[in-house]
């Protein structure tokens, strides 16, 4: 079982069954959950990045696909809407529209809140720059197994007592 950060809930944490793409919520969480990627929920469905057997994966729902040098995303505005689009060489492997969350009228939104506040947006900017979501899914893997270390510690120590 993976846990995931819940995108924009930082007081939830999402379980994830790899084998099938399952997902539950856990609310207030211990601080000793180790934690390998993102989750977000849109329309009934489970979306996810998340750094698994030392690979990067996007999933939705029960597909999955491991985010090679040769994949690569896209997310256009369409008017109020945006369109995310995963591909590998030129063939598309997985779209979906979503209500975007641009402001138009609001001077001060930006890039830098779009990508605070929109799970494929973001998504789409590290699956475009490998180096960085590498080096952000690996220090996400550390953090895990550091948190994993401290876990098993804990409940050791309070076995002993």
């Amino acid at each position: 079982m993976l846990k995931l950060d819940y995108w924009l809930r930082r007081w939830q944490r999402v379980s994830l069954d790899p084998t099938n793409g399952k997902c539950w919520l856990n609310w207030l969480p211990s601080k000793y959950l180790s934690l390998c990627g993102w989750a977000y929920k849109y329309r009934g469905t489970w979306y996810s990045l998340y750094c698994y057997n030392n690979s990067a994966v996007f999933r939705a729902g029960s597909r999955y696909w491991n985010i090679s040098e040769k994949i690569y995303a896209q997310n256009i505005r369409i008017k109020n809407i945006r369109k995310f689009c995963l591909f590998e060489d030129n063939s598309l492997l997985f779209s979906i529209e979503y209500n975007s969350l641009d402001r138009a009228s609001d001077p001060t939104f930006d890039n830098l809140d779009l990508e605070a506040k929109d799970f494929f947006y973001w998504t789409t900017k590290l699956v475009n720059d490998k180096r960085f979501m590498n080096k952000l899914l690996r220090i996400k893997n550390q953090e895990s197994r550091i948190k994993n270390q401290e876990s098993r510690g804990a409940e050791r120590i309070s076995r002993d007592r």
